[in-house]
């Protein structure tokens, strides 16, 4: 293929004059470390030589790619990538004499007061999936599906005694990267699945008018894309494939890919689903149910049994109930019906709290040692976790695996976060 290679000079504030080669058409694959928003992709060269670490960029519907590497090369129509070259001397000047700048007043910080799917607005369910679809787009989204994947990580998460506390930094996490989009997004915060209101409204309804299926009852998987509109895919998507599901092409699932930016040839923009359409909606989704393993006799002094009981039902049956990629542990992040069903357990944690330990008025060392507050355990890693222990959430980048705090493209989002 004949590329046609061209050179976009850039202006910085050092005494250099700076260059970029620029290849328009192509991505380079990977390496990916941040991103900024430029209509200009002459303007990416100035952003990746103010980027430490970086060497080469892609821009491609308003976005700069900024990379620590050139990766193979991908056809990518519209989008431009460029590498630095080797800046010149320029002529050295005096400076002007300058007044400092003010330091910019701080954002506002929004509070995050989630709400179910039904309390939104439809502009905020908008912005809810147009924040998801350009997660996706930028190469963010992939990310959080990477660190549920990875081993050391996914098996601290699950079967353990901090699966409710492990998910909730994910979730914070992966909320402050929504937040993180624009202004448009700043004060964005989760919805819920309030699943226990969908089957209580089913239960109510005359027979004759009923719902029959999970997606009918449930107004969330119809609005984040249902599971009946798509095509067949036998594209590997995290290192699994589904060619026997529908790969739904409703939005935002038509924003998915293992590769930001990258072609159809490439990416189908995909996500598969088993047929929600054709699934009923479980008693595990009943207030009996829930309340059940919430307030049980038999987990009252214990957090332990209770994230156990929690973890059971409604989380797994919920996910093997919804079944394709939901059924596997490893990559269910990569459909974002993930975070709005984690997030409804986090509100169940979030009410066995102010329920079962907020009356009690531990100090910080007794919540520590208190068994409704805190119990320890050893993981199927082997490591022995206590009350001080930090969470493991790790990454495979290019220079191996790393801890999520040191990587370039998300560990901000989850720096400040209580660990």
């Amino acid at each position: 293929m004949l590329r046609i290679l061209f050179v976009v000079a850039v202006t910085t504030t050092s005494a250099q004059a700076n260059t970029c080669s620029a290849i328009p058409n192509v991505d380079f694959e990977g390496n990916d470390i941040s991103t900024t928003d430029r209509a200009n992709p002459g303007k990416c060269c100035g952003d990746c030589q103010a980027t430490p670490g970086c060497t080469a960029f892609n821009w491609y519907d308003g976005v700069c790619f900024l990379k620590s590497a050139q990766g193979a090369s991908l056809s990518l129509p519209g989008g431009v990538s460029g590498v630095v070259l080797k800046a010149t001397p320029a002529p050295t000047t005096t400076p002007a004499k300058t007044t400092p700048t003010p330091k910019p007043t701080p954002k506002p910080t929004c509070k995050r007061i989630r709400k179910s799917w039904e309390a939104l607005t439809a502009a905020e369910k908008n912005t809810y999936i147009s924040a998801i679809e350009l997660a996706m787009d930028r190469g963010l989204y992939h990310k959080f599906v990477e660190i549920h994947k990875e081993t050391m990580s996914t098996t601290e998460a699950h079967n353990s005694c901090v699966f409710l506390f492990w998910h909730r930094k994910l979730l914070l996490a992966y909320e402050n990267m929504l937040r993180s989009l624009g202004n448009r997004y700043k004060c964005l915060t989760l919805p819920y699945w309030d699943y226990v209101q969908n089957y209580a409204t089913m239960q109510n309804t005359p027979r004759a008018k009923r719902c029959r299926s999970i997606e009918e009852c449930s107004p969330v998987l119809g609005d984040i894309g249902g599971s009946t509109v798509g095509k067949r895919s036998t594209k590997n998507l995290f290192g699994y494939s589904y060619p026997a599901l529908t790969c739904v092409t409703n939005r935002p699932a038509n924003h998915l890919c293992t590769v930001a930016g990258a072609s159809s040839s490439t990416c189908d923009h995909c996500i598969p689903r088993g047929n929600w359409a054709s699934i009923p909606m479980i008693t595990d989704m009943s207030i009996d149910s829930v309340r059940g393993q919430l307030l049980a006799p038999e987990v009252a002094g214990s957090i332990r049994l209770l994230s156990q009981a929690i973890e059971s039902s409604p989380h797994a049956s919920i996910h093997i109930t919804l079944s394709g990629p939901q059924n596997n542990v490893a990559v269910s992040p990569m459909d974002p019906v993930f975070f709005i069903h984690h997030n409804t357990l986090d509100l169940l944690h979030t009410i066995y709290y102010h329920c079962k330990v907020e009356p009690l008025g531990l100090s910080k060392a007794e919540k520590m040692t208190d068994t409704r507050s805190f119990q320890g355990c050893t993981t199927g890693n082997g490591h022995n976790l206590g009350p001080t222990s930090p969470i493991m959430m790790k990454l495979e980048g290019p220079a191996g695996v790393v801890n999520i705090e040191n990587d370039p493209l998300v560990g901000e989002f989850f720096r400040d976060l209580p660990n």
